[in-house]
This record gives C-alpha cells, sequence and structure tokens, in this order.
C-alpha cells in the first residue's frame, strides 16, 4: 500500500530527514488550480431566493396575485411583502417568527378590517417550517379574538383557515373562498429557469 508521503512528498534537503517535506509540483499546482477556481464554483450556488425544493424560480408576488383572483369574495386587499421599506415591522404584524430565518413574504389583508388574509412565506430553512406555522397558528388565534369582539359574523371565516405548503412556501389562507385558493395555491406551476 502507498504511503501518503510516498505520494505526494519527497525528503526535503539532504539527509531526508522524514519531518522535512516538499509538496511536488504536480500537486502544487492541482492546489493552485483549485484555489483559483473557488471563486467560480462558490458563485454558482448563490443564494437560493426564490427557488423552490426542486430548484426553479418561485415568484411569491405572482403566486400571491393569482392565488387573490381565484377568489371573488375576497375583498379589496393591503399587500406587503419582503421588498417593502418596512419589511420587517409589517412581517411582526403577521406572526412572531424570527424575520432573519425568511427569505421572502408576501401578505395580504382586507383593507375594511375585516378577516380575510392571504400570507405566503419562504424560509431560508425549510427545516424551520414547523415553527413558522406554529407561529402562524397563534396569529389566527389572535385575529380570531379580535373578530369575536368587533366583528363576529367573520369568526366562522377565520375559523376555517388553512394553513399549508408546498415546495418550500407556507400559506396562511383566510378567505370566503378558502377552498379554491388552496386548490390555486397546491396547483401553481413553478417556472422553469
Amino acid at each position: 500500500m502507498l504511503k501518503f508521503d510516498k505520494i505526494l512528498c519527497k525528503p526535503f534537503g539532504s539527509g531526508g530527514k522524514r519531518g522535512n517535506f516538499r509538496v511536488r509540483r504536480p500537486v502544487c499546482l492541482v492546489l493552485a488550480v483549485l484555489v483559483a477556481a473557488l471563486p467560480l464554483l462558490s458563485a454558482c450556488g448563490g443564494d437560493s431566493g426564490g427557488e423552490s425544493a426542486g430548484g426553479a424560480a418561485l415568484d411569491l408576488p405572482m403566486l400571491y396575485e393569482m392565488m387573490a383572483e381565484v377568489d371573488a369574495n375576497l375583498p379589496e386587499m393591503k399587500r406587503v411583502d419582503d421588498t417593502d421599506k418596512n419589511a420587517e415591522l409589517n412581517f411582526s404584524a403577521l406572526c412572531d417568527y424570527e424575520y432573519d430565518g425568511v427569505q421572502a413574504y408576501v401578505h395580504g389583508f382586507a383593507k375594511d378590517g375585516s378577516a380575510a388574509e392571504i400570507a405566503l412565506v419562504q424560509l431560508k430553512d425549510s427545516t424551520d417550517e414547523a415553527l413558522l406555522m406554529s407561529s402562524l397558528k397563534k396569529h389566527v388565534e389572535k385575529r380570531k379574538a379580535t373578530m369575536e369582539e368587533y366583528s363576529p359574523e367573520q369568526v366562522a371565516m377565520v375559523e376555517n383557515y388553512v394553513l399549508t405548503r408546498r415546495d418550500g412556501v407556507v400559506a396562511l389562507i383566510i378567505s370566503p373562498g378558502c377552498g379554491v385558493v388552496e386548490k390555486a395555491f397546491k396547483e401553481y406551476q413553478v417556472k422553469e429557469e
């Protein structure tokens, strides 16, 4: 069996002491090429933002618009997202999940103060989806309590909320037509680049 020092190194200087080694030129050249190529290789990996589990581009604003359009009974919505000036503050109104873990989000809520909401959140680490979903459930409970006090006719809509996930995106749907909105979310075709 070949030994590491016989393959990569040879004794340095006269006397052949085993403690002094010099790396052979071919190995140095290979290492130099790898080091030089490292910035190019790391640029290929880049930020995984806006990508689904399959690697295709995921357009949250487009998905949100498509979901909102399918419910004819949805009131006029105000939309905020991760590109807004106050994105972190706006996100904190949705849930108490740490914003540092959010890759992208879109949140629409009824301008008239009714219960309707659609939120899409993509996390940097999809293993945290359960934490996010738990935080969104707390939001729904707060929303329900608010509606019980101010708009009791809206409570049923909140109670029938949908919380689901797909391709690394978590969706919260509180809408008169939760079923059709959820179907649009699940059937959305991810764009291939």
